[in-house]
């Protein structure tokens, strides 16, 4: 499951629509919260590089430029130190 929530969220983050949860619950097999790191997502909200809004996760125009590395962290079981230092230090 873990390569295909990945491929999910790489391909749904970068567009401008973003993911729907309904896409990331079939990826991960259930509830959509488990194909996420719920700590590093709320980080990410809060650090307001994510949206949650009307059913799907989407980028901040700030999120996108450290993109990368945002999905790395929001990605379980993902080495949390993947990405640039500087922008993994958002949800750090």
């Amino acid at each position: 499951h873990d390569e295909q929530i990945q491929e999910v969220l790489v391909m749904g983050l970068r567009l401008a629509e973003g993911v729907p949860l309904q896409r990331l619950a079939e990826a991960a097999g259930g509830d959509w919260r488990d194909a996420v790191n719920r700590d590093r997502l709320s980080q990410a909200i809060d650090a307001d590089l994510i949206r949650q809004e009307d059913g799907v996760l989407s980028t901040t125009a700030a999120g996108r430029l450290v993109l990368n590395a945002l999905i790395a962290a929001i990605t379980p079981n993902a080495e949390a130190t993947s990405g640039t230092p500087a922008a993994y230090a958002a949800l750090a």
